[in-house]
């Protein structure tokens, strides 16, 4: 029994590990879907600003556009390194080819800004309208399809994580069921033992018993009724045991040496014994 309740302690700590580890893939993948939604962000930023700059009629109004289009070109090849670095294995083929169109898109935007920059504002707001909408519409869904790989993912290996988790409680719980009853037959056997050996005490027990009750219900006050109501028994029974006509049980014993202030070898002993033991 005490090894099976180690057993679920140790069950219990694996479950509790399982918990953090959970966490630990779950904060995974929350944050690259957070990278991916700063990707997301930043592309959608720095094409809102191309087509501005494309369809902006003065130098004045394009240089701003120009700075912040570089800024947001850095931010998002900056974030798309980063998330290099913490991606799944099976999103590389995916993000090859947002590199690939976004390469292509950025090659678009050079040209659409110069033709911005010489005043060919037209000229631009064509690219910026055809080849560079068309590369946006396939980075942005290719993205998306990363966010979904992702979050599907998570949600995989969440479950799978909730699955074992739950199997390695059940383990403990049924580790505490056998722990308990184990124990419990334990306790039966001694008390079964117990009773044995009263089954062989002398034929003189009875009635060292029985004389030794009424002297301590004596000595605490208490009439027989009264002592047969706090026991739990009738007054009958309480007579037969003072008569040694019957004796009561162990657990009988232990109460009354309880209610008379006394233990239990007081009851069972000669007055002039101290030695007699009933295998407790």
């Amino acid at each position: 029994g005490v090894m099976l309740l180690i057993a679920n302690v140790i069950s219990i700590q694996s479950a509790d590990k399982m918990k953090e580890s959970s966490q630990v893939i779950s904060d995974k993948y929350a944050k690259n879907i957070e990278l991916l939604g700063d990707i997301s962000s930043d592309f959608e930023s720095l094409h809102r600003v191309i087509y501005a700059h494309c369809v902006a009629e003065s130098k004045k109004v394009r240089q701003p556009l120009e700075q912040e289009a570089e800024e947001l070109k850095a931010s998002l090849l900056g974030t798309i390194e980063v998330y290099k670095a913490t991606m799944r294995p099976e999103d590389e083929e995916t993000l090859n080819q947002i590199s690939t169109c976004l390469d292509r898109y950025l090659e678009v935007f050079v040209t659409a800004m110069g033709y911005s920059s010489e005043g060919k504002s037209n000229m631009a707001a064509t690219f910026a309208n055809g080849a560079m909408t068309e590369r946006g519409i396939e980075i942005a869904g290719l993205i998306d399809s990363l966010v979904a790989a992702n979050s599907d993912a998570m949600k995989e290996a969440l479950n799978e994580q909730e699955e074992i988790y739950q199997g390695v409680l059940a383990t403990g719980n049924m580790l505490v069921i056998i722990s308990v009853v184990l124990i419990v037959v334990n306790i039966f056997i001694c008390l079964f033992g117990v009773s044995t050996r009263l089954v062989r005490i002398n034929k003189d027990l009875n009635k060292i018993i029985g004389e030794n009750l009424r002297r301590e219900r004596i000595n605490c006050s208490l009439t027989q009724k009264e002592t047969a109501d706090k026991v739990g028994y009738s007054e009958k029974s309480v007579s037969k045991w003072e008569s040694g006509s019957g004796v009561p049980g162990i657990e009988t014993l232990l109460t009354l040496a309880k209610l008379f202030n006394t233990d239990i070898n007081s009851l069972v002993c000669k007055k002039d014994e101290k030695t007699f033991y009933l295998g407790i």
